[in-house]
């Protein structure tokens, strides 16, 4: 197995890349194979700052066990981008945020955590850059000081795409439940807003 980050996530990288494929849902060998890479990463990358043990490793399903479960393979794309955007959201964490990230968004009103993964199905938006003053604004917090040195000159560029995908997420869903889900991004950890923004602007 190997153990360099950058050869693992150029083969993931070349996977997804096949993912839109007839072949590659029809090729349980590369699907395993992927999944199999999607551990590797997260071994590799190890203990995120602070030297504690990141979020737990998300299981992939292959076809044939995804239609034993559901009795048909429809939705099985669907599924695995989902648990791919949930793989890429745990690494980033430590086990014990990711195990409170994962209760809060579970106690949402099922009208938000649909949007919320709806949103993780659909393409970046075309976004202008946060102003100036909403930039320096955020990088006073915890997770933007994080953000801002990983960000560098991006930055304000990320965090308009975020924005931009936490106005869609809010336009899917009812306006009683905004105060619902700002309260809840709110409340999240340093460490999940982290990698939820950087999830999001990926």
């Amino acid at each position: 197995m190997s153990g360099n980050l950058p050869t693992i996530l150029s083969e993931i990288n070349a996977i997804q890349g096949e993912m839109t494929t007839r072949a590659y849902w029809r090729d349980e060998e590369k699907q395993a194979r992927y999944r199999d890479l999607v551990t590797q990463r997260q071994a590799v990358a190890g203990p995120v700052a602070g030297g504690e043990e990141t979020g737990p490793r998300i299981a992939i399903a292959s076809v044939s066990e995804y239609v034993s479960e559901h009795g048909t393979a429809d939705g099985y794309s669907t599924y695995m981008n989902l648990a791919r955007s949930a793989a890429d959201v745990a690494i980033n964490m430590p086990a014990a945020d990711y195990a409170q990230f994962e209760r809060s968004f579970e106690a949402l009103p099922d009208d938000i955590t649909a949007a919320a993964l709806a949103e993780l199905l659909t393409s970046k938006p075309s976004a202008e850059d946060v102003p100036e003053t909403s930039a320096r604004s955020f990088a006073r917090t915890p997770a933007g000081a994080i953000l801002a040195h990983e960000w560098g000159q991006n930055f304000r560029h990320n965090m308009g795409l975020v924005r931009a995908r936490l106005y869609r997420i809010m336009d899917r869903f009812d306006e009683s439940n905004d105060a619902r889900f700002l309260g809840w991004l709110e409340s999240l950890s340093t460490p999940a807003a982290v990698a939820i923004y950087r999830k999001l602007a990926a």
